[in-house]
């Protein structure tokens, strides 16, 4: 680990072993966001009529893509 890193975590009052793990929530925190975005975009993109198809209305894309961004994070925290 870079010593200005550490440095900062002792200024900050984590530990040095927390720092991983930190890293970890925060990759999977900023993954969670990227694929429910994603997951909404491509999901906007279909008529009511597509949707309805698959057994979803437009209420459920909410839903669905946080659903979708807690998967990637459950996937990235259990790695």
């Amino acid at each position: 680990m870079h010593a200005s890193a550490i440095a900062q975590s002792r200024r900050l009052g984590v530990s040095e072993a927390a720092l991983p793990r930190l890293a970890r929530r925060l990759k999977a925190y900023l993954v969670a966001r990227r694929v429910a975005g994603e997951t909404r975009a491509q999901l906007e993109m279909n008529t009511d009529r597509d949707l309805a198809d698959l057994g979803l209305s437009r209420f459920d894309i909410n839903r669905i893509a946080l659903q979708a961004g807690r998967e990637a994070a459950a996937h990235i925290l259990a790695s």
